[in-house]
């Protein structure tokens, strides 16, 4: 059946979390120009709305869709100092930036290992490799996603279901210029 767009709703399926903006975005745009039905799932922003840090919403949401392929890119920044950062902070970018990954390739997993295919792509960060002064929360999260997927990886290793993290340098998206224009603000620039 034809989607809104007059696309084959039989095409597979891949869904990318932090699908609202940035890098989410271009994931959505690279997957369906080759052939995907990249469906972006996002906390606000998106048709689908589901928050990675509930593994029952990721759960469902596999469920219901069956994606061969799953990319874990949502992510908050949460800059701040080490010894005062807020804890509601430190909590969050823990939350979706590690709990999120793990929720969502532990859904892909229960859906894909059914099938015996598939792909998960977790999004890391060169600051998974480099410790980043001001950034040391999202630094560990990161470097937590890197150890998860490639255990992870090793565990699925014949299976059928790749995993792979990829770890890019910053990105000009949303979540940097707000973190940089605070920052801005608070210096008078």
């Amino acid at each position: 059946m034809p989607d809104r767009d007059g696309m084959d709703q039989d095409r597979p399926v891949a869904i990318v979390t932090g699908g609202a903006g940035g890098l989410g975005s271009a994931f959505c745009r690279a997957l369906g120009s080759r052939g995907f039905r990249a469906v972006p799932v996002d906390i606000k922003g998106t048709e689908r709305v589901v928050d990675v840090t509930d593994i029952s919403a990721c759960r469902d949401l596999a469920s219901e869709l069956q994606p061969v392929v799953w990319i874990n890119n949502a992510g908050i920044l949460g800059a701040g100092s080490a010894i005062d950062q807020p804890d509601e902070i430190v909590s969050s970018v823990l939350a979706v930036n590690l709990s999120g990954v793990i929720n969502g390739t532990r859904a892909a997993l229960g859906v894909m290992s059914e099938i015996g295919r598939g792909w998960i792509l977790n999004v890391g960060s060169l600051a998974a490799w480099a410790p980043t002064p001001g950034l040391a929360v999202y630094c560990a999260s990161k470097h937590a996603v890197r150890a998860y997927t490639t255990t992870v990886a090793m565990e699925m290793a014949g299976s059928g279901i790749r995993l792979c993290t990829i770890c890019p340098d910053g990105i000009w998206t949303p979540m940097l210029e707000e973190v940089l224009d605070e920052k801005a603000g608070r210096h008078g620039l």
